[in-house]
C-alpha cells in the first residue's frame, strides 16, 4: 500500500509555515547555518531561499499584467516555472475582441534570444513588419489564424500579443498600451 498520502497533511502544514517566511530570513539563515559548517542545513535553506525570491520575482511580474489595459478585461494569469525558464500568460477580452498575451523569459535568456531570432528571420524572410513598441523592436506577423506581434525585450524577454479578432492597428495600440517598458525593467 503506497502511504504517500500520509506526507500530504505534513506538506500542507510546513507549505503554510513557509508561506510566511520571508526570503531575507531564509538567506540570512543559510548564510548562519553555513557559518556553523552545516553545509547540508545551509544548501537546504540557500535553495528555500532561492525558491522565495523567485516567487516574489513572479508576483512582481503577475502584478505588470493588470486586470485592465485599455478596456480590456484580464483573464486568469497562467504561470509555467521550469529549468530557470519562465513563462506567464493571461487572455484579455473587449467586447468580442481577445487578445493573448505571453512573456517567455529567465535564466534560459539563451533560448529566449534564439526564439527571437528566430522570429527575426521570419521578418527577413518578407513574413514580417518591423515596427516599435515603447521603443523595444517588434515585428508583426501574419500566421495562418492569428495575428502576431512580438516584442524583444532588453532584459532578453520575449513578449508576445496575438489575436484572432484584431488587425494590425487595434494589436499595435493594445501593445502600446501594456507596460511594457515596466515589465522590461523588472525583469533586469
Amino acid at each position: 500500500m503506497n502511504k504517500a498520502w500520509l506526507l500530504l497533511p505534513l506538506l500542507s502544514a510546513s507549505y503554510g509555515l513557509a508561506a510566511e517566511e520571508s526570503p531575507k530570513e531564509s538567506c540570512e539563515l543559510a548564510a548562519k547555518l553555513y557559518a556553523k559548517d552545516d553545509l547540508d542545513g545551509a544548501l537546504e535553506e540557500a535553495r528555500w531561499c532561492v525558491t522565495l525570491l523567485e516567487q516574489e520575482k513572479q508576483n512582481v511580474l503577475s502584478a505588470l499584467f493588470k486586470d485592465d489595459i485599455a478596456g480590456f478585461s484580464g483573464g486568469e494569469i497562467a504561470h509555467q516555472q521550469a529549468l530557470g525558464f519562465t513563462s506567464l500568460e493571461r487572455d484579455y477580452q473587449k467586447d468580442e475582441l481577445k487578445v493573448n498575451v505571453s512573456l517567455a523569459s529567465g535564466a534560459a535568456g539563451g533560448l529566449v534570444s534564439a526564439l527571437s531570432a528566430f522570429s527575426q528571420l521570419g521578418l527577413q524572410s518578407g513574413q514580417g513588419q518591423a515596427l516599435r513598441i515603447q521603443r523595444r523592436s517588434a515585428m508583426i506577423m501574419q500566421e495562418p489564424d492569428k495575428l502576431v506581434l512580438q516584442v524583444s525585450l532588453r532584459s532578453g524577454g520575449l513578449l508576445s500579443f496575438s489575436s484572432e479578432q484584431m488587425d494590425s492597428e487595434q494589436l499595435q495600440a493594445f501593445a502600446n498600451a501594456f507596460p511594457v517598458t515596466e515589465l522590461d525593467e523588472a525583469l533586469k
